[in-house]
């Protein structure tokens, strides 16, 4: 769509943002992965701001917070998988997608909370996923 300039893109593109907000938005009631749940609603953020989806950013912020509060702590790493029964470990790639899709979310909304959680995780990879060497 900006490479072409051709509207259709734009309203396909949004069609696809507008669908899968209304799917991430269901993640109180299931097992979900942090990483996977954050690298979509992240992208679902940055195509809505693209195609000047409001409602799209709205439904994508909701599903975030809802991840956040079922994954996130501050100064704690990201538990990979939340769920019933789920076990308690945290992968590099959940950190990452999860500060990403703040960063999306801050630049979608402005709000500095999504910054200060994108840099709490940063801090927390430099701390415990980085290597003396590096």
């Amino acid at each position: 769509m900006v490479v072409t300039g051709e509207s259709r893109y734009r309203d396909q593109a949004r069609d696809v943002a507008r669908r899968l907000s209304g799917h991430v938005g269901r993640t109180a009631d299931r097992t979900v992965f942090a990483d996977r749940d954050a690298y979509v609603i992240g992208s679902i953020l940055d195509a809505a701001v693209a195609v000047s989806d409001s409602g799209a950013v709205v439904r994508a912020r909701a599903a975030l917070d809802t991840l956040l509060r079922r994954v996130y702590a501050r100064g704690r790493a990201v538990r990979h998988v939340a769920g019933s029964g789920s076990p308690v470990r945290a992968l590099l790639e959940d950190q990452v997608q999860v500060a990403w899709a703040c960063l999306a979310a801050r630049e979608a909304t402005g709000e500095a909370r999504y910054l200060e959680i994108a840099q709490d995780l940063m801090r927390l990879l430099e701390r415990d996923f980085a290597t003396p060497d590096r």
